[in-house]
Formats: structure tokens, sequence, C-alpha cells
């Protein structure tokens, strides 16, 4: 999550969705859950596609909470649909609360890493969702 949450801030919706989907289901495809490949492929390209679009529309910490919120709802009813499909409902069930912790982590290590990055090297301001935004 955090690395989806901070390729979203930095470089915008389009690299997010990238890195999201084609990173969370190649490790899916490499581990023995490839069963889960496709659906991590959506989720998280999607995930990611949102996050960057909402930050790059919504500036500053506001933009990176709604960004995480919108974020982890996508990852959260994404799974639980995909866990219906592919385990059934009572495994999907009992997958939202892992989910959520998840979604949750990774907007409390995402923020802040992005905040420190850019403090460290201001010019990634210029090259994603944060192009118009200074702090």
């Amino acid at each position: 999550m955090t690395r989806i949450y901070f390729t979203a801030f930095a470089f915008g919706p389009w690299v997010a969705a990238v890195a999201g989907g084609l990173g969370t289901s190649l490790v899916d495809a490499t581990t023995g859950y490839a069963q889960w490949a496709i659906f991590s492929l959506l989720v998280h390209g999607i995930q990611g596609y949102v996050a960057g679009l909402l930050t790059r529309r919504i500036p500053g910490l506001y933009g990176q909470l709604i960004a995480v919120s919108s974020g982890g709802l996508i990852l959260i009813v994404g799974y639980f649909f995909a866990g219906i499909l592919l385990t059934g409902i009572g495994e999907a069930v009992t997958g939202v609360l892992p989910n959520v912790l998840q979604a949750l982590s990774g907007g409390i290590v995402g923020i802040p890493l992005f905040a420190a990055v850019l403090r460290a090297y201001p010019p990634l301001a210029q090259w994603g969702a944060f192009g118009h935004w200074t702090e």
C-alpha cells in the first residue's frame, strides 16, 4: 500500500496504476497466489489511479487523506468481491479486517513518507500529482 500511495502522490495516476496493479499482480503470480493476480492487477491498478487523480485535483494533505480513504475503499470492496468469487462469502468476510488494516497502514506510512521525500528532494514536486503544491 505504501508504494501505491507514494507513487500516486509523487508521479500521478498513470504511474501509480501501473506500479500498483502490475507490481502486486506479479507478486501474486510468483508466490503461489496466481488465482488472485488478475484481481490484484485490477483492484490495485484502480486504487493507484484514483489516488493519483484525487491528489492531482485536490492539493495538500486534505487531498492525500481523501485519496487514501478512496483507495482504501476500492481495496476493501474490490478484494471482498474477488474473495466471494474465489473462496466464498465466508472467507471474503474474514478478509475485510486485514484489508482495512492494510489500507490504513499504507496511508499512515505513505503520507509522511511522501512529505519527507518531498522535503529532502523538492524537485519531486514537479514530476507528479503535486506539481502545483508547495508547503
